[in-house]
């Protein structure tokens, strides 16, 4: 039996809901206590300030989304065989899609990082470190990096999504991410069959 949602998670859920449909600054313990159906004072008891829940809600959606990495670099396969590389890449790029398709939105970082000027550096920092858990995830898992000359780098796929997610929401139109995702496994796939060609015979 699932163990009962606490009130703390409640704000969370509440709080991510409200920034991924209208921005950080848009948003007020007023908003996210209503949503909640309780009063700010009970907002503030769990977060004093509004970028004490800032940085909160991003470790916790940085967490999800590591640990959704891990099940990804965890599961049966050879990572050495290019169609499995390929395959946990096609993994990688599908959290991304969920994000705006299942959860209608774009990624929560995404609409922080638009708005980073304005954030308190506790979130900056934050957000910061969820796209460098990306990165890092990405050289990690697929080390060497292909290719060496870092033509197609880690940083350019993490780039590439989150711009495009942003684009695609604008636009109101899911085809933008989409294309974006096929070309980038197209790459991935042309370069990864060309590091097993020239590797040792």
């Amino acid at each position: 039996m699932d163990a009962p949602v606490t009130m703390y998670e409640r704000i969370l859920d509440a709080a991510e809901r409200r920034i991924r449909g209208a921005g950080y600054n848009a948003v007020s313990f007023r908003d996210i206590a209503a949503d909640v159906g309780v009063k700010s004072a009970s907002v503030h008891y769990h977060f004093p300030q509004k970028q004490d829940l800032g940085a909160a809600l991003v470790r916790r959606y940085k967490d999800h989304f590591t640990a959704a990495l891990k099940a990804i670099a965890a599961g049966p396969g050879d990572r050495e065989d290019p169609n499995h590389a390929a395959a946990m890449f096609q993994a990688y790029l599908e959290l991304y899609r969920g994000a705006l398709i299942v959860d209608q939105s774009v990624c929560l970082c995404a609409i922080l990082g638009a708005e980073v000027i304005g954030l308190p550096e506790m979130i900056r920092s934050e957000v910061r470190l969820f796209f460098q858990a990306n990165i890092d995830w990405l050289t990690k898992t697929f080390a060497p990096w292909p290719p060496e000359t870092g033509a197609f780098s880690p940083l350019d796929v993490v780039a590439g999504l989150q711009g495009a997610m942003i684009i695609a929401a604008v636009m109101g139109d899911s085809a933008v991410l989409a294309r974006t995702i096929t070309q980038m496994q197209a790459i991935f796939r042309e370069q990864i069959s060309g590091n097993t060609a020239s590797g040792p015979a």
